[in-house]
């Protein structure tokens, strides 16, 4: 991972990287916890290729673990134009209401006010109502044609698909379809969540998070660490590439955030007093959440702590809160890979890739994790 502009830490080329196909991982680990980890202390430099679960090692009694307990909802719906029967791809991107979703949409020029569309499974309808907030955006009112007293989450569950990244979908077999409806991979719908997600909103997932297994979160409550669970929704903050050459220059999406009441006061109070222990955040949006921890405020109807994140951490950024990174290979050009420079120290984030890359770990939402001490 190499480029001429590797001083100019706001360059976007200090962020790119080649990485051939055959590294980008496009089925998840059958045993989750078998995936491979690369140990990054950074203090030292020292490099160490381990399994995922001996990462319960590198715990000590008192620390803390907090993992993002967000589901991903089949947020890819697909339908035909009323008027004309034209195809149309929906990617949901964030609710807004009790039945409308922002969603980004292909082809975006079939689209304008009042274009109603039949989406797939015959359950729902979606009318366009006006453009998103969100750059390409569309506002979408559903409107149920069956099970009216279930949540609109729940039936786009029942008709829609995993949201998998574009670089799994074109290295996959095509979707296979099943009286003209596309049918999902029972694996992708398993594996692309965490075993321990919990409430729906995200359109893709906190992936450092799938590494672990029950068994795993029971020998680290053994050990003696806390765990704690917060909810930051994954849009298109998340996973949108950075475009400006100056990083510094790149508008990041608002994305909300959660915190329980009860899981707030004991996160807070392990910050101000861990006395020698280490706060450690499993993936990206855990440490955006837990950087942004003094943003949110209470709200009573929710009996949590919540707020709407922009943060964008990149390299000169003074971390207050985070101690310890789990996170997977990122996309170059990311956001993602913007933070764990900023953690890391960008000549040592990219001594990590290089290693990783020439020591044949996979890369991206299915691939091997990261651990940076």
């Amino acid at each position: 991972m190499t480029n001429e502009n590797t001083n100019h830490k706001f360059d976007i080329t200090s962020y790119d990287f080649a990485l051939d196909d055959s590294k980008i991982a496009v089925r998840p680990y059958l045993k989750r916890d078998e995936a491979r980890l690369l140990v990054f202390d950074r203090s030292s430099g020292e490099m160490a290729s381990k399994k995922f679960g001996d990462i319960v090692d590198y715990f000590n009694n008192g620390d803390m673990l907090i993992l993002n307990e967000t589901r991903v909802f089949k947020a890819r719906l697909y339908g035909t134009k009323h008027e004309s029967g034209a195809r149309i791809e929906l990617l949901l991107l964030r609710r807004s209401g009790d039945n409308v979703f922002s969603a980004l949409v292909k082809p975006s020029r079939r689209i304008k006010p009042g274009v109603r569309v039949h989406i797939d499974g015959g359950l729902l309808d979606a009318v366009a109502i006006g453009r998103g907030e969100t750059d390409g955006a569309w506002l979408f009112e559903f409107e149920k044609k069956e099970f009216a007293h279930l949540d609109l989450f729940d039936i786009v569950d029942m008709c829609g698909h995993v949201p998998l990244p574009p670089y799994i979908i074109k290295n996959k077999p095509a979707p296979v379809e099943e009286g003209g409806v596309f049918k999902d991979d029972q694996i992708d719908c398993e594996g692309y969540q965490t075993v321990y997600a919990r409430e729906s909103g995200s359109v893709a997932a906190p992936t450092a998070g799938f590494h672990f297994t029950p068994d795993l979160l029971s020998r680290l409550c053994e050990k003696g660490v806390a765990i704690e669970k917060i909810t930051l929704h994954v849009g298109l903050g998340t996973f949108k590439l950075v475009e400006k050459n100056d990083i510094r220059d790149h508008v990041m999406h608002k994305e909300l955030i959660k915190i329980e009441k009860d899981s707030y006061s004991r996160i807070t109070g392990f910050i101000k007093n861990k006395n020698g222990k280490k706060l450690f955040c499993c993936g990206t949006t855990s440490v955006r959440t837990i950087e942004s921890i003094d943003r949110v405020v209470y709200d009573p109807a929710a009996n949590s702590y919540c707020a709407e994140t922009d943060l964008f951490i990149y390299d000169g950024y003074k971390f207050k809160n985070a101690d310890a990174m789990i996170t997977n290979f990122h996309l170059p050009k990311s956001t993602l890979l913007m933070m764990v420079s900023a953690f890391m120290g960008n000549d040592k984030m990219k001594s990590a890739y290089d290693f990783a890359i020439n020591n044949d770990f996979m890369f991206y939402s299915y691939g091997d994790a990261m651990l940076v001490i």
